[in-house]
Parts: structure tokens; C-alpha cells; sequence
């Protein structure tokens, strides 16, 4: 059995993609594989992008996956994730989509600058919802959650934004101001208010140095959503401008099922090999481990790890799905390796791999120094004004006193 899909790709400015490859599929499972080829008009482009400089660089000859792969993760980059793929199955009827499914399902404001077509033309003629109808968004993905019936239109709504990145959390993108952003509602689960958390938490970030999207805190209702910009679009003219991009989880050439493999060092070693300014965006992520560390996300997974090129070379992404994670115990594991002792999510571990980031162990001193006193003077405050309060803000305490000590 095999099928297959055009895959299209958005060059630099460019308001309309252009016919960019093939992929075929062949069965799918742990069994299957794929294979992809440029089309010679893309190779031809003198701005053409490859789509995985290392795996898929731009090249005549046909690419085949290692068996287990059901398409090459640079291309699962462009379909929906968890929360996605939820909304899709509810639009199409049924669960158990093929990974292509998805990709040939998902809206036109999916993540990066590839688009996906089961025919040789490509029409998107779809657009995000306006901000205006947030309050609507929010009860259909409610909705969602509670498997309760959805109106048509709102259930289409949601699906448009059905590819942005943002994990297994309840979200929308929508159109405000004239730029796209992604809407992230409270889930009907939650133990406190994430999205105050992740708000007060990108501040915070901020504050130390980190690049982070632009992000508000919106009130609907008496409930708090969350609203970043989306960092793979700028408004132009004639729509909107797409950056390509590729998640950590590619760039370690890991499948989803590797959890846990791969490390912060692994990813500065492809940022030295294939990044724009490979000195400063190393240097930034040894930053944001030890944030990661310090704040207690430990969710930070290499999905939530990305670059992106906008026509300039590949550059390390905004940080995006910051958020403390409560724990039991003292013990604290990140997701993916720190240094010489694995995931242990010890500072002490942090300089030990320093050297891999273009860091002498003084410079890394230096830069958890600075961290820490940026912390310690600001998370009270960015925390209330988010509206982190009572037993929350103590349990965030908690989180942060064994690393400002």
C-alpha cells in the first residue's frame, strides 16, 4: 500500500507557495517509510530552501526514510499536534488518521512555510478567525474537551488553526491587529491557571534575556487567555510572509516515540552547523536550559524547541511553552540531556557541557549569576501582575527557593 502527497513550500515573501516535492508513503506503522523528491522547478529557485539540510538537502536524487518513519519529521514539523489532531479527528468523523491524513487536513495556518496538497495545485482560500470571536472559540474548544457537540462553523474555526505550535493544550489562531496570534484557553483540567503561569513565565523570561514572542494576557469572561504572536508570520502587504521551520526534535533526528534522548548540547551542535549566528544563539540557549532548570519546566521537550528562516539562514526561535511544572519530591529531571549526569536539572550539571555552547566555565558562571539575581528580583512581581496569587504564588516560591539560595 502507498500514498502520496505535493508538497508545497511559501519562499521568502512570498504570499503564494510554489510546488515544492513529493512524498510517498509506503504502508504505515512502525513498518512503513517514505520517500521524497524535489520538483525540478523548486531546485531551480535561486531562493529555494531545503527542507532538512541534513536529512533532505536540496538535491535531484530521491530520499528514502529509515523504516519506522511514515514521513520525514521535517515534514511532520507542518502537521498539527496534540490538540490539533483532536480537532481534526472531531471535524473528519473518525480517529486513527495516517500521519499524511493529517497533513493533507490541516489548515492553511499551519506552523512554518510548507503546505501540503493531494493534487498538483495548491488553494488555501482559508483564514483565521478574528480575535472578536474569541469568547466563541473558547466555548467550542470547551466543548471539544467535554466531547460534546460543537457547531459546524465554530468546529471549522478551530480547525483553521489547527497546525500552530503550542502543544496538547486547548488554543485557536486568530487574526488581531492585522498579525496572527495563537489563543491559549484554560483547559477544563487544570489544577491552577497555566495560563497566568505562562504568562508571568515569558515575562520573567524576558527579563532575563531570553527572546520571547510578543504575548498578552486577555481576560474573556471572567477567564484568562493567553496570547502570543505567532513568530512564523509577518504581515506584508499581500498577506502574510512565512518562515520555514524545524522543531528540536527534527534537528536531533529524533522520532516522537525518543523521548527523553538528545540534549540541549546536541542542539547547539546542529545551531554551529546549519544556524545564521551560531555564536549568539548557542550562547542564548545555554541561557534558556538554565532558565529551565531554575523555573521548574521541565517540560521541555525538543517540540518545544525550534528554528526558524524567514530568507536570512536558520536562527533559534522565540521561546515559546514556558510554564513551571509542580513536581513531587526534590529530585527534578529535564526532558531532554543538560550535561555529564543526563537530565538531572542541577545547575551543577548545566556547566558542565558549557564548552558546547561557545561558554569557559567562567562565562557560564557568569551567566547563571546574572540569571538568578534577574529572578530573584522580578518573579514576585511578574506573578501577581499576571494574577498568581494565594497557594499558587507559594508553590511557584517553592520552585524557585532551592535555585536563588
Amino acid at each position: 500500500m502507498s500514498d502520496r502527497a505535493y508538497v508545497f513550500g511559501y519562499l521568502p515573501g512570498a504570499a503564494a507557495p510554489d510546488l515544492l516535492g513529493q512524498v510517498i508513503v509506503f504502508e504505515t506503522g512502525n513498518s512503513g517509510f517514505c520517500r521524497f523528491k524535489y520538483a525540478p522547478s523548486w531546485l531551480a529557485q535561486s531562493k529555494a530552501f531545503a527542507v532538512d539540510p541534513d536529512l533532505l538537502p536540496l538535491d535531484e536524487r530521491e530520499f528514502e526514510s529509515q523504516p519506522g518513519w511514515e514521513v520525514f519529521s521535517a515534514l511532520r514539523d507542518a502537521a498539527p499536534d496534540f490538540w490539533g489532531r483532536k480537532v481534526l479527528e472531531r471535524q473528519l468523523g473518525r480517529i486513527g488518521l495516517t500521519e499524511l491524513e493529517f497533513l493533507l487536513a490541516t489548515g492553511d495556518q499551519r506552523t512554518g512555510a510548507l503546505a501540503f496538497s493531494s493534487e498538483r495545485t495548491f488553494n488555501s482560500g482559508s483564514s483565521a478567525p478574528s480575535s472578536h470571536r474569541l469568547a466563541e472559540l473558547m466555548d467550542a474548544a470547551l466543548r471539544l474537551e467535554r466531547d460534546e457537540p460543537i457547531p459546524p462553523d465554530l468546529l471549522t474555526l478551530l480547525g483553521e488553526g489547527s497546525g500552530s505550535l503550542g502543544g496538547m493544550r486547548p488554543k485557536a489562531t486568530v487574526e488581531r491587529d492585522g498579525d496572527l496570534w495563537v489563543a491559549k484557553f484554560p483547559a477544563k483540567d487544570d489544577r491552577h491557571a497555566i495560563t497566568r503561569w505562562e504568562h508571568a513565565t515569558l515575562k520573567l523570561a524576558a527579563r532575563c534575556g531570553i527572546r520571547v514572542p510578543r504575548h498578552e494576557l486577555v481576560e474573556v469572561g471572567d477567564r484568562p487567555v493567553l496570547m502570543t504572536r505567532r513568530f512564523d508570520r509577518r504581515k506584508q502587504r499581500d498577506g502574510f510572509a512565512r518562515a520555514h521551520l524545524l522543531s528540536g526534535l527534527t534537528l536531533l533526528g529524533l522520532h516522537e516515540r525518543d523521548y527523553g534522548a538528545g540534549s540541549y548540547a546536541d542542539l547547539a551542535a546542529w545551531i554551529r552547523r546549519h544556524g545564521a549566528m551560531p555564536r549568539e544563539d548557542a550562547r542564548e540557549l545555554f541561557l534558556r536550559m538554565v532558565f529551565n532548570i531554575v523555573v521548574g519546566n521541565t517540560d521541555d521537550h525538543p517540540r518545544n524547541h525550534a528554528v526558524v528562516d524567514a530568507g536570512d539562514g536558520f536562527r533559534l526561535s522565540p521561546a515559546f511553552d514556558l510554564v513551571p511544572q509542580i513536581a513531587t519530591g526534590t529530585q527534578r529531571s529535564q526532558a531532554i540531556g543538560v550535561g555529564d549526569h543526563g537530565r538531572d536539572a542541577t545547575l551543577e550539571n548545566a556547566v558542565t557541557h558549557a564548552g558546547q555552547f561557545g561558554l569557559d566555565d567562567e562565562e557560564a558562571q557568569a551567566v547563571i549569576r546574572n540569571l538568578r539575581l534577574a529572578i530573584a528580583q522580578g518573579w514576585n512581581e511578574d506573578f501577581i501582575a499576571a494574577g498568581v496569587l494565594g497557594p499558587e504564588l507559594t508553590a511557584i516560591e517553592g520552585l524557585l527557593r532551592p535555585y536563588l539560595e
